[in-house]
């Protein structure tokens, strides 16, 4: 290219949203929910995405139980 030829690579577009926004649109992002595919016989199965939030559904007085892999935490109820 010749001297004047040349352009600025394009910057990311400053996000003018207020933060509480843009946090509520990460968290929906993020959120795995339940799927009629991801049903094994009747346990709902997730795939592990690194950094999600897993949605799932429970009854008051059923027990729901949740098993996680060695070094998962349960982080939030």
């Amino acid at each position: 290219p010749l001297p004047g030829q040349m352009q600025p690579e394009p910057g990311k577009a400053e996000d003018k949203r207020p933060p509480e926004e843009r946090v509520a649109d990460a968290n929906k992002a993020a959120t795995q929910q339940p799927t009629k595919y991801g049903y094994v016989n009747a346990v709902q199965v997730y795939p592990f995405t690194d950094g999600a939030l897993y949605q799932l559904y429970a009854a008051p007085e059923r027990v729901t139980d949740i098993a996680l892999q060695p070094g998962e935490k349960l982080t939030a109820v």
